[in-house]
């Protein structure tokens, strides 16, 4: 009825309502099926799993849910299609709800409204709920790969892996490596394939090499020169033997490249620096100083009577037949030697005199002192049951302890072996277990006297004691001190938990052995106060070495006599020979020492130790010595004499009763070489004016040379063709017609001349031999009138020291 609108009613369209002025649509998220509808309120939500996204829809079916999405019943404010969530996705149309989008599958990832599962990358996983993830360190991921797999051993497998990588030498990978981690300092690749931890993949460098992170992990690396490198080294200049397992050239040493042990300066030489990097590191001594050690780190000055040698090793004395003692700073006579009449000290510049033994019958035999002893008179054998062996002067005892029966082949192989190291420290190591290698420092032993070195480059100790009452004895065993530091080591304490019985040589031993060192060995006694230690017996006839420097015995004996904590005495050989040393307790209890020089060597290394026989004695190549002075044979001396001046007079009657009888040949030889001189041409030899001038005489007479230098009867008869020089005279005239007679008769005459001259002799030599008797029984006279001399000065006779010289005793 209103004039402005005109209400127009028409017949509506399906999926729209009546509306006044206009139709109206069904909305997005609903639809109508019908026609002739005259209100929004019919229409219908479409149904879950359909997307009406147009106005006036009347059929829902046409309009599908899209992919990837799920589209539940719409409402007036929620028609949207809703996107399949992360980790789903949705291949087909018409999803209703949720659970309708399936499940993305491992190896693959869905994002939001994910139609189709997306493939995993390489080095990349999916499980299927997420994006795709990196693979972590210590993983591999493949492709489509649904969760990373563990890195195998001898590989290693960064972030993102798609692969594992193989570990290279030098490195190692245990399982789940991210990274291949290096052969720590000290060691490098051991080219083994299956290289999972240091121990597989990788190997110490030897001694004398090192190995940083820095430089190099293939190859080991020389160590550097002025330092040692003692194996597994970590870095190229050592200071610490712990944490760097190696150190500075200590010194007295010097260290080329690649040192694990330090060279020692050679005797006359010093060293006061560290770092020594070549021999020139070693200097010479200066003047009037010398060096008698090696690895010497300054020199000394020499001792009064004495000056130091050329090669600055040693120092010689200005007397002779004397040997310079270092530690003593003595000149002391030689062995077999004594000093001169006249001088009683010990060291002198005086000369020194030769020893003189008496003569032994022929039933005694010479001792090693040089005394005559019966053969059976052994009193070091048990029980005095002994032979001394002639030329040897040892006894070989009746009863001796067999090296078998005391430590047999099987005792020794388990034995602990003692070295020394550069740095003076014993090395001990146990043959039974190889693990078990440790070294004691010279600390750990108060007790021990005496210097160590190692001159050459594997020193062995040896030992030997003397605690027992038979005096020396040895067993291949460490001694008591040296067995009691070991057993506070660790190495030690584990063994001695295992149940392990170490043996020392104060158990049963070989009794005064003999025992063969090689040069640079050192001999390990074990002492006890306040007599029972090693004194050198000087004047033993086997000793070899005149020039041996026993002065540290010396030391040892006034050491010994102050009731000194000496428990140990140790001595290196640095000068090859055979030596002596007997018990101060006991001279009769000794053993011999023989040190092998560089070019030879033990005949048996093994079992160095055995009992004294003629056989070990010949094996250790040892000898008397025979060049030793004896008193004078007075009986062949008297009868020399006695013949002399008996038998000169018989001689000389015998000459002139031959001269007197013309005693002649008869048919003398026919003499060859007269008629060749006859036929010999002189007068080219003829020159006047010169040493020999030959004159030529030619006559009715026989032909002759005359010599003048010989005088005027010294003719020579010459060739019938020579000239007339000139005449002779009459008692040439004589020889002449001697000589014609001897060729027509064959016969010649003797002459007394030869006889003259030989009877002259004999007078020379009968009058020296008588002055040289005389000038003996004058000295032999003076010597006793100073015996009685010294009588009449001490009321006690005078005490022989251990090197045959005359001490007065306090009057």
């Amino acid at each position: 009825n209103d004039t402005t609108t005109t209400e127009i009613y028409t017949q509506a369209f399906v999926g729209s309502v009546r509306c006044v002025q206009e139709t109206d649509q069904c909305p997005q998220g609903t639809y109508q099926p019908l026609t002739n509808q005259i209100a929004n309120t019919t229409c219908l939500p479409c149904p879950a799993g359909t997307y009406c996204y147009e106005n006036a829809t009347y059929d829902p079916t046409m309009y599908p849910c899209p992919l990837g999405k799920y589209c539940i019943l719409a409402n007036a404010t929620a028609y949207t299609p809703i996107d399949c969530p992360f980790g789903t996705y949705r291949n087909t149309t018409g999803a209703e709800k949720f659970t309708d989008c399936t499940r993305c599958p491992g190896g693959y990832y869905c994002t939001n409204s994910t139609i189709n599962p997306i493939p995993c990358r390489r080095g990349y996983y999916c499980d299927g709920l997420t994006y795709e993830l990196v693979c972590p360190p210590g993983y591999y991921c493949p492709a489509l790969s649904a969760g990373p797999v563990t890195c195998p051993q001898a590989y290693y497998c960064p972030r993102g892996s798609e692969m594992p990588i193989k570990c290279e030498n030098g490195y190692y990978c245990p399982q789940s490596s991210a990274n291949q981690t290096a052969c720590p300092s000290g060691m490098v690749g051991s080219y083994n394939p299956f290289n999972i931890n240091v121990t597989t993949g990788c190997t110490l460098c030897t001694p004398g090499y090192y190995s940083d992170l820095i430089n190099n992990t293939l190859s080991c690396i020389a160590c550097t020169p002025g330092y040692v490198c003692l194996g597994g080294t970590t870095m190229a200049q050592p200071v610490d033997v712990v944490t760097d397992k190696g150190q500075e050239c200590p010194a007295g040493f010097y260290c080329p490249p690649g040192t694990y042990k330090p060279l020692v300066c050679p005797r006359g030489t010093f060293n006061a620096w560290t770092k020594g990097t070549s021999l020139e590191s070693c200097k010479k001594c200066p003047d009037k100083m010398f060096s008698p050690d090696f690895a010497a780190t300054e020199c000394k000055y020499c001792g009064e009577n004495s000056l130091p040698s050329a090669d600055g090793t040693t120092c010689d004395c200005i007397g002779k037949y004397r040997s310079y003692q270092v530690q003593t700073s003595s000149c002391l006579c030689i062995p077999l030697y004594e000093p001169t009449s006249g001088s009683s000290a010990e060291t002198s510049p005086l000369d020194c005199q030769p020893l003189i033994y008496d003569r032994c019958s022929q039933t005694q035999v010479r001792d090693a002192n040089g005394k005559c002893k019966n053969a059976n008179d052994c009193p070091e054998c048990p029980g005095g049951r002994g032979t001394r062996s002639p030329g040897i002067g040892v006894c070989e005892c009746l009863t001796i302890d067999l090296q078998a029966n005391i430590c047999n082949d099987s005792c020794i192989a388990k034995s602990l072996q003692l070295t020394i190291t550069y740095s003076g420290a014993i090395a001990v190591a146990d043959p039974s277990n190889p693990n078990a290698n440790t070294s004691i420092s010279r600390d750990s032993l108060p007790g021990l006297l005496g210097n160590i070195t190692c001159p050459t480059t594997n020193c062995k100790i040896a030992s030997i004691s003397l605690k027992s009452g038979n005096g020396f004895s040895a067993n291949y065993a460490p001694t008591s001190s040296i067995n009691s530091a070991y057993k506070g080591t660790t190495t030690g304490k584990r063994l001695l938990s295992e149940g392990r019985v170490l043996q020392s040589t104060s158990d049963a031993g070989i009794s005064n052995p003999i025992i063969c060192l090689n040069l640079g060995d050192t001999m390990m006694f074990e002492v006890s106060a306040p007599s029972k230690y090693p004194v050198y017996d000087i004047n033993n006839l086997i000793n070899s070495n005149p020039n041996f420097d026993y002065s540290p015995f010396v030391l040892l004996a006034q050491k010994m006599a102050g009731n000194t904590n000496v428990t140990d005495f140790a001595y290196t050989f640095t000068q090859a020979g055979r030596y002596v040393f007997v018990n101060a307790a006991n001279s009769a209890q000794i053993t011999i020492i023989g040190v092998m020089a560089s070019n030879e060597k033990c005949s048996d290394s093994t079992r160095f130790i055995q009992p004294i026989t003629t056989t070990t004695f010949l094996q250790l190549g040892a000898s008397q010595n025979s060049s030793i002075i004896l008193t004078p044979d007075w009986g062949l001396v008297f009868g020399l004499i006695a013949a002399i001046l008996f038998g000169t007079p018989l001689l000389i009657g015998l000459l002139k009763y031959l001269t007197q009888a013309s005693w002649i040949r008869k048919k003398a030889d026919r003499i060859p070489y007269r008629e060749l001189n006859k036929e010999t041409k002189y007068k080219k030899y003829t020159a006047k004016g010169k040493e020999w001038r030959r004159e030529i005489y030619k006559g009715p007479e026989e032909p002759y040379l005359a010599v003048p230098q010989l005088g005027e009867q010294a003719k020579v008869l010459v060739s019938e063709d020579s000239e007339l020089i000139t005449k002779p005279s009459s008692r040439e005239r004589q020889i002449i017609e001697m000589r014609k007679k001897e060729n027509r008769e064959g016969v010649h005459e003797i002459s007394t001349d030869i006889f003259r001259d030989l009877y002259k002799e004999l007078q020379f030599h009968a009058k020296f031999v008588k002055d040289e008797f005389a000038k003996k029984a004058g000295m032999d006279s003076e010597n006793i009138k100073k015996v009685f001399s010294d009588c009449l000065l001490y009321t006690s006779p005078s005490p022989r020291d251990q090197r045959g010289s005359r001490m007065p005793s306090s009057a």
